[in-house]
Order: C-alpha cells, then structure tokens, then sequence
C-alpha cells in the first residue's frame, strides 16, 4: 500500500496501517544506492539498526522547518521553525493564523539531505491527531516510538534521535542573520509604548504557501488571478517546490488601469442614485478659481468690477462657465441620452425627483419644468462656490448673469416654448457669502495638519512581487516605507519636525514586465561560465503615481522650504529606480509641482481640476468579510461579489499589508539595527477606486491614507 508523503496531498491516516507506513517512510529515506536485499519491512529493521541511517535522519532535521527563507532566494541558509497558535481565525488578512492548511511543515536545506526526511518529517494522522515522527520522540512516553523500537530501533538510535530533535527545538531560530536575508526596517511598538525601529526578515509560512499553490488549480482561482514562480533548481527551495513540480502559485490579481472610461447606462444610474442627492446636479468637479487669478480680482470680489467687461473677456468668461456647467450637467445629460436611444427604458429611471425624472425622460421640456432646472442649476454653481474659498464672489452681478446665461444655452436644445417665460429670477444679493479680504494670509499653527502632493512620480523595476504568496502591485509596506524615508530626510536636511504621517497612493498607470533582475554577489557556474542566479522572483513592474502626505508640520516652514525637498525624495520605491516629471530637472519639478496644503477642502479642489484618471488604493480590509473557514475561498467569494456590485473601471486586489513577528526583537548578529526579529507577511485586500466627482462628504469617508499600526506581534499597514 502506498501512503502519500507530499504537502500537497493530505496525510495519510495511518491507524491499523502502522508498520506498512514507517517501512514505506523508513525506505524512502534511504539514500544508499546499494539495496539492501528481503521485503521492505525487512530493509526497514535493518535500517533502523544502522548507524549510518540513523546519523543521516537526524542530520535531515536541520532543514525541518515551518517558515522557509529560501522561498525569496535559495541562497539563504538557516530556517524557522515556530507553530501558529491561532490557526484558522476570522481575520481580514491573509496569513498563517488566518490560513487554515492539511500540512503544517515544510523542509528546506542541504539537498544531499532532502530524501533523508522522510523518516522523522513526514506528517501523518494517528487516531485522529496530525502528528510527526519527530513530535512522537519528543514527547516523554510515545505509543509509535514504542512500535519503532519493536520494529528493531535500538535504545541508542532511540536516544540519539531524541536528543537531535530536542536540539532542533532549541533552536527554532538562527543565531545571526545569514547573508542574502532580506531585511526591512519597522516601526515597533513594544508591550510598554515605547516605539523603536527594529530589522525585521520576511519568510514564508510553508502552510500558507502550500494553501495558495493549491487554490491556484482550484476553478475560483480564476476569480482573483493567480500566477506562477518556476525556480530554475526547485530542489535547492525545499520540498514544497519539488512537491509542485518546479512551479510556485501565488495571487495574481489583474490590474487594469483603462486610460478612457465609457461608462454604461446602467453605471450611469448607479452613479447619479449614489452622489445625486438633495442636489439636482453634480457640482464636485467644478473649478471657478480662474475669477480669483484676474487682475482686478480684488474689485472683482468687492464689488466694483465693471459690470460689462470688454467682450475678449466676456468671451473667455462664458467660456470657463459654459464648461463648468456642461461638467455639472454631465450625469444627467449621460442618463438622459441612454434613455432617448432606447438603451435604458424610463421605468427604469427610478428614484429621481420630478424635475431630475422630466429632464431624463421628456425629449423636449415645458416652460414649467424648463424654469425649474434653471432656477435649480443657478442655485446649485451659486451653492457650491458658496462653499470654497472664493465665496466672494458667488453672488457677483457679473458672474451670476454669466453663470445664468451659460445654463440657457446648456438647455435651449432639449427645451420649447418662451424663454423668456421660463426665465428665472437671478439671485445676487450675496446673502450666502459674506465679503472678506483675500490678500489676508491664513494664519496657521505651528504643526497643524497639512497636505503635501507630489504627483507623477515614475518607478521602473519595481517589485511586483511584495511578498511570498502575491505579485502584482507593490507593497503597501513599500509605499509607507518609502514615505517615510522622505519623511525622515526633510526632517534631517531641513530641520522641520514632521510627525503623525500618512500617505495617500494615486496610480496612474501599471504594468507588469518580465525579466530577472541581478542580484549581486552572484554565484558562478564554473560549466556554463555564467552567473548563477537563485533568486526566485521573476516579476517586475513599472508604474506612476501621486503620493498624498498627511502630516503634523509647520505650514510656512516647509513652503519656504520647497527648493530643499528635492534632495530628500528617496531613489528607490519597492527596490525600483524613481524619477520625476519627464523632461523635467528633479528640483524644478519639485519647486513647480510639490504641493503644499492647509485644508482638505483645498486638496479636494487640486485632485479635482485635473482631468486624467487616477486611482487611489483604498483599504479593504474592513469591508472584506469573512464567511466561511477558508479564508482564500472567502476572497474568491469577494472578488466575485465586488465585480457584480461595482463599476467595472473599480476593482480589488492584494498586497502585502505588514508583518506578523514570529518572535520577540532580540539582538542578533548581522543585523541592521540593534534590534531584529523574523516575521511573515500578511495579505490585505485593497480597492482601487476611481478618483472621480469627489465630493467633501465622500472623500471625507475613504480609507486612503495609509500608516503602520501595531497591535500585539502585528504591525500592518491601515487606512
């Protein structure tokens, strides 16, 4: 009978079957190329007898091992061997307390020993528990160590092994840092607050990554995406890689970032009964700032503007409105089309007021209806100016004529009937905005919250495998690391104190590409005369983006300070080269582009007046709920559900959102900092959510600006 001893399959249940099993294990790790002659039982009485045999199992257990450090690169020596205490809980985040797996070990080592591990690392069920023969010697009384002594395993090969596998509990760790170990540096915060940064090593958790490996052949993996690692020497990874067949799946969600949105009528409905409230129009997009950069902006805003301006500016005037209202009038005019071409029908059009309902749905609008979205679209540009920082000027005589004329033209189409009938009453009495000087500078506290934009950085090369189990988009820990190096720069070269920071990421685009990076020093191959790589990650990206900072700074310090800040952007994101503004020196684009805010309201109206697409990273992970025992078919279940629900430009993905440390930051040889600690990656669900007809209310409600949070061993990166 052949019992399975692959990660990939679950163990075999051994109960009644127990001498067929340990002669079949027993056997396999017998690498001696002389066979010994009787049936395999009888080898294996004769193996256990032997020396040899017994040197080379205990020798295998040096690559026992529950998280495995050559998953990144296989020139990495040592291992981990550390039990999940909470395996199967409902968190939000992928890892091994969430990830519930038949196989809990994985080995990873000298590959002259990878067949001798049979023997003492297979995992098994006995009477109902999972169990290994390694665990049975520890333990002070073993009934199948007992049946391994019958079988012919003497008192000196029992205490032999038993001494090597407390030895190997012992040392659950290495010692120092071994070359090749991939450090990151942390924020940690210990049981009494005191905060420090410590070194910490990522490593897979073999349990999480055999679960995904084996959800990337299930059918929902399809639903998330997923991809595969091909090492080029699966056997110097361990023994899941040789379990697999040289290939490693891992989440892959596909990542789309169209460069011109054509929403659907059904979209188009979705959107109006989500941000159309009260309101008959969208107003989030509008952008009058032009009236505040005239040159009589000062008489312009008091009052004493001349009343007709000479007709260049009338023009240039009716112009800039007639844009903001066919921006206001986007939604409707979108919906109203969808049902005049028959693509949506009227009884669809539900949940509109009458006058939104008449102005989707009549092909030609009467005098009453007419006067009624007038008089509503006056009052909606008259409301929204209301509300910013020109206010001022809301009510201007000028600018109320032109905002009324402008919205008469937007509907002398689609109207019949006398105009002048449903021409309403013009509101300019200024009773929503009060005059106030603009020359006036905003006074500002020493270290109030601010807003610090740096748009269209470019990284080429980056990582797009942010850790073990996932590639795609880099690293939330990478864009919160990379922040904070630039944090800690200015604080350095500037001098101004910067603390409470979080940052927002705005994509603008993404691409995967292929190609292994050189990871130097290399090994050389004395046959093939070429460098021998083993890094197994073969996935790489370029893409460009906004970074949002949100912080406690001093306002003046820092605008005064702008032609420094080149000089402390950071010229690595997630190990790949940044640059600026194409064509652009760094520090004329930093002087020109670094944005600096002192309101939200203000950094609404920046992200607004820009027409590209952009995408901001949301945190999902509060939305992501848990249903069932597996966490990854929970993701597919989400995955789907996000499609259905959602406009199709939105999506989901994964990244790596922080570290679970598997140990308590001890002082460690080879360490970057005083202190290290290893830990494994956890998984989060992000959103990237089109950044379009933001509106306060909304945009005050997104989780987008990302910092670390500890909470006990985790430290993870949330909005």
């Amino acid at each position: 009978m052949e019992f399975s001893t692959s990660m990939l399959s679950v163990p075999s249940d051994i109960t009644g079957k127990v001498n067929s099993f340990f002669a079949q294990i027993i056997n396999q790790s017998n690498k001696s190329k002389s066979s010994l002659s009787g049936t395999p039982l009888q080898t294996a009485r004769s193996l256990l007898k032997s020396k040899l045999f017994i040197i080379d199992a205990c020798q295998s257990l040096k690559g026992f091992l529950t998280h495995n450090p050559k998953i990144y690169d296989a020139k990495v020596r040592g291992r981990v061997f550390s039990l999940s205490v909470n395996s199967g809980t409902d968190s939000s985040y992928i890892y091994g307390d969430s990830v519930s797996y038949h196989h809990q070990y994985d080995w990873a080592g000298n590959a002259g020993y990878i067949s001798k591990r049979y023997f003492l690392c297979t995992e098994f069920i006995y009477k109902g528990d999972n169990t290994t023969l390694y665990h049975e010697f520890l333990k002070e009384s073993s009934e199948l160590v007992e049946m391994l002594t019958g079988l012919g395993l003497t008192s000196k090969h029992r205490e032999l092994i038993k001494t090597s596998c407390l030895a190997h509990q012992d040392s659950a760790f290495p010692n120092s840092v071994p070359p090749y170990q991939v450090q990151v540096l942390i924020p940690y915060t210990d049981v009494n607050k005191n905060t420090e940064y410590i070194s910490v090593s990522p490593i897979s958790a073999s349990k999480v990554q055999a679960a995904i490996h084996t959800f990337c052949h299930s059918e929902n993996a399809h639903t998330v995406g997923r991809s595969f690692h091909y090492p080029t020497r699966p056997e110097n990874i361990g023994a899941l890689a040789i379990s697999t067949g040289g290939s490693i799946g891992v989440l892959a969600p596909d990542i789309i970032l169209e460069s011109e949105i054509v929403p659907t009528s059904s979209d188009i409905l979705k959107e109006l009964r989500v941000n159309v409230n009260k309101d008959l129009f969208d107003t989030s997009n509008l952008d009058f700032s032009y009236f505040l950069k005239l040159r009589k902006k000062a008489d312009f805003a008091i009052g004493r503007y001349i009343p007709t301006p000479k007709s260049s500016q009338k023009a240039a005037f009716l112009d800039i409105i007639k844009n903001n209202v066919e921006k206001m009038f986007s939604k409707l005019d979108k919906l109203r089309l969808a049902v005049q071409l028959g693509v949506l029908h009227e009884d669809k059009v539900d949940g509109l007021n009458l006058v939104q309902r008449s102005y989707v749905i009549e092909q030609k609008l009467s005098e009453a209806i007419m006067n009624q979205v007038w008089t509503q679209a006056n009052n909606s540009i008259q409301k929204f100016i209301s509300g910013t920082h020109y206010k001022q000027i809301a009510y201007h005589p000028t600018l109320t004529r032109y905002i009324s004329e402008s919205v008469r033209r937007h509907l002398q189409p689609v109207f019949r009937g006398n105009i002048e009938s449903s021409k309403p009453e013009i509101v300019t009495d200024g009773h929503e905005g009060e005059k106030e000087d603009t020359n006036e500078p905003i006074k500002t506290a020493a270290n109030a919250i601010v807003f610090i934009v740096i748009p269209r950085l470019t990284v080429i090369d980056a990582h797009a495998d942010s850790s073990a189990y996932t590639t795609g988009l880099p690293g939330i820990t990478a864009l919160v690391g990379y922040v904070d190096k630039l944090c800690r720069n200015i604080q350095i070269q500037t001098k101004v104190e910067i603390d409470n920071i979080e940052v927002a990421w705005l994509l603008r685009d993404f691409q995967r590409i292929e190609g292994m990076k050189k990871h130097e020093p290399a090994r050389w191959d004395s046959k093939k005369k070429t460098t021998l790589s083993d890094v197994v990650s073969r996935k790489f990206c370029n893409l460009s983006f906004d970074l949002i900072l949100k912080c406690s700074a001093d306002y003046e310090q820092l605008n005064c300070l702008k032609e420094e800040l080149p000089d402390c952007l950071p010229a690595k994101f997630a190990s790949g080269m940044v640059s600026t503004a194409e064509e652009i020196s760094t520090k004329n684009y930093m002087s020109e582009s670094f944005l600096i805010f002192q309101s939200e309201q203000d950094l609404l109206n920046e992200l607004q007046s820009e027409d590209s697409l952009r995408w901001a990273v949301l945190d999902y992970s509060e939305k992501f709920v848990r249903k069932s025992d597996s966490i990854l078919e929970d993701l597919a279940d989400a995955f789907l559900e996000y499609k259905e629900q959602n406009p199709r430009w939105n999506q989901l993905t994964v990244s790596n959102v922080g570290f679970k440390l598997l140990e308590e930051p001890v002082t460690r040889p080879n360490s970057r900092l005083t202190h290290h600690a290893y830990a494994e990656p956890v998984i989060g669900v992000q959103e990237l959510w089109l950044i379009k007809n933001l509106s306060p209310e909304v945009f005050g409600t997104l989780p987008i600006f990302w910092a670390y949070r500890s909470a006990g061993k985790r430290i993870l990166c949330q909005a």
